[in-house]
């Protein structure tokens, strides 16, 4: 596990190579962007601008900025890799910078997984959210979203597909920083011999945690298989038919 220079070095790193290919790859920046809200126009990247709230210096990973015509959409951005921990307050006082500057958007990404309905994976005071949105993209989101355009040959620019696919041997190396999902959390064995013991019980602590990693596993999966499928993959509630259809879409 990385720690201080050396993490702070994989992160950097990491951003840069995202930003990058972001911003040179039309149909992968079209796949992260517009999903937020951002128009499908022409996307420019940005690292570690500075700002300034007060007489605290803030410097965001970077910044993505999305032009149509008179449109624009602006997001800050915030990177995490490894096992490095997204912080409410640091998150908090982006949005209040994208407030001021009148920005649309913080989008933070790092190794956590969001279940399928995709709420942000950290506690955000709401009202800090009333005027900028903040969204999450895990890395194995992004290395999917890849995938999907690799395996259906839908980058129409040869040079543009093969960036595409030396970003993710990146995202495949040991060292980018991005992370599979093999970890069920500190309450995972104590819930776990409660159930085979059967003495589990709705009140148990751990519980809540544990059934919110699952679905995380459950949606890291989808992505998985989806990647490896070339299509969309998304969970079946449970109790529901094979051939009937839910807001999230039947597993394919």
């Amino acid at each position: 596990m990385l720690s201080g220079p050396d993490a702070a070095e994989q992160e950097r790193r990491a951003t840069s190579a995202l930003l990058a290919v972001v911003g040179s790859v039309r149909e992968f920046g079209r796949a992260l962007t517009t999903r937020f809200g951002a128009p499908a126009g022409q996307v420019e990247t940005f690292i570690e601008v500075p700002f300034n709230r007060g007489d605290d210096p803030y410097v965001p990973d970077g910044l993505i900025r999305v032009t149509r015509g008179q449109r624009s959409w602006t997001a800050l951005v915030e990177v995490k890799t490894g096992a490095g921990e997204l912080r409410s307050e640091q998150v908090e006082a982006y949005l209040d910078i994208a407030r001021e500057q009148r920005f649309d958007a913080v989008l933070t990404i790092s190794n956590l997984i969001t279940a399928a309905d995709e709420r942000h994976p950290i506690a955000i005071d709401g009202w800090k959210t009333k005027k900028v949105g903040v969204y999450h993209l895990s890395w194995a989101e992004i290395r999917f979203r890849c995938q999907l355009l690799i395996e259906n040959r839908s980058v129409a620019d040869a040079t543009q597909e093969y960036i595409l696919g030396e970003f993710l041997r990146y995202l495949d190396h040991a060292r980018s920083g991005v992370e599979k999902f093999d970890d069920m959390g500190s309450h995972w064995v104590t819930v776990r011999d409660s159930i085979v013991a059967g003495t589990l019980r709705p009140t148990d602590k751990g519980l809540p945690f544990v059934a919110e990693r699952f679905d995380q596993l459950a949606h890291y999966l989808c992505l998985h298989l989806g990647g490896l499928l070339g299509i969309e993959v998304s969970q079946r509630p449970s109790g529901e038919s094979a051939g009937s259809r839910s807001p999230a879409g039947p597993v394919r």
